[in-house]
């Protein structure tokens, strides 16, 4: 029995002198206890790609433990899933304060869907494959509180929203990547707005939730005006235009009519390069001291 009250600011050094378990990690199994306590800390486990929030269905989203690599359903991981066979109840935790903690409530796994697969980078920024398992109430909790991870629909869900709200994290993307490299690729991409809607072209970014996904995709810029989605990159590496193609191609097939796609740079692509996206008919932008610059396939 874990005998401490619902949002009592606690240490979390007592607890586990009370109790036992590891004073590190998320995840703690007790040895003398039959709990397994879980401890949520969303401001420094983001570095790690750990997303813990409440689900719109009720759910405690809970990111299994594992920093880098593709994560395994053994130790801790294991201890949650197999808690109800061992005995054991589920508490969970979150962080207040440096050091400090509150009780959230006490949890068990969804019989019907445990847990699943996310992808997210870890602590080397390198997106891997992360559990992450929907926990239950099943006693009184603190009261839930957004943002709320989206229930998986048997359609795509696609809605605009405005550009100043999209923040390209390397957990929303394919890849991950350097905080430098996505400043970079911002700035580009806010000057090429600028471009636009100097033009009078109205420019969105889109959010795309595929069928049976949480975590929804985000565009970079869409030209609502042209039917243009762009996806900009801060180089003009065969890497990164590689990477874009790809992007755009996941995207745009969830966008009725079918978009017209345009790869943004900063500078001129190689002749090879400019030849790899003309020939899928997808258009290749890039920045000079004057404007910008389009090699369009179309208009070849």
């Amino acid at each position: 029995m874990i005998d401490i009250p619902l949002g009592e600011e606690i240490k979390r050094a007592a607890i586990h002198s009370q109790y036992g378990g590891n004073g590190r990690g998320g995840i703690s199994p007790l040895a003398n206890h039959p709990a397994v306590l879980l401890f949520s800390n969303p401001s420094n486990g983001v570095q790690h790609g750990y997303q813990d929030r409440w689900g719109a269905d009720g759910c405690f989203h809970y990111s299994g433990e594992g920093q880098t690599g593709d994560q395994v359903m053994k130790s801790g991981n294991r201890a949650i899933l197999r808690h109800k066979e061992d005995g054991r109840e589920l508490h969970l935790f979150r962080s207040t304060r440096r050091s400090f903690v509150e009780r959230v409530g006490r949890f068990e796994v969804d019989e019907e869907e445990p847990w699943y697969f996310d992808d997210a980078p870890g602590r080397d920024d390198v997106i891997r494959r992360m559990i992450v398992f929907r926990l239950k109430p099943v006693a009184e909790t603190l009261p839930p509180s957004g943002p709320f991870v989206s229930a998986p629909s048997a359609d795509p869900q696609v809605e605009f929203s405005p550009v100043e709200e999209h923040v390209a994290e390397a957990s929303t993307t394919v890849e991950a990547r350097s905080y430098e490299t996505r400043r970079r690729e911002a700035e580009l991409r806010t000057r090429y707005r600028a471009h636009l809607e100097g033009l009078g072209h109205e420019v969105k970014s889109q959010k795309i939730t595929p069928p049976g996904e949480r975590r929804p995709l985000r565009t970079d810029l869409f030209d609502v005006t042209t039917n243009v989605l762009v996806e900009a990159k801060s180089n003009v590496t065969r890497e990164a235009i590689r990477m874009a193609v790809g992007q755009l191609l996941d995207y745009s097939r969830f966008i009725t009519p079918r978009p017209k796609l345009v790869v943004l740079v900063p500078d001129r692509p190689r002749a090879d390069l400019l030849d790899f996206c003309a020939a899928i008919n997808i258009a290749t932008v890039w920045e000079t001291d004057e404007s910008f610059v389009t090699h369009d396939p179309e208009a070849a």
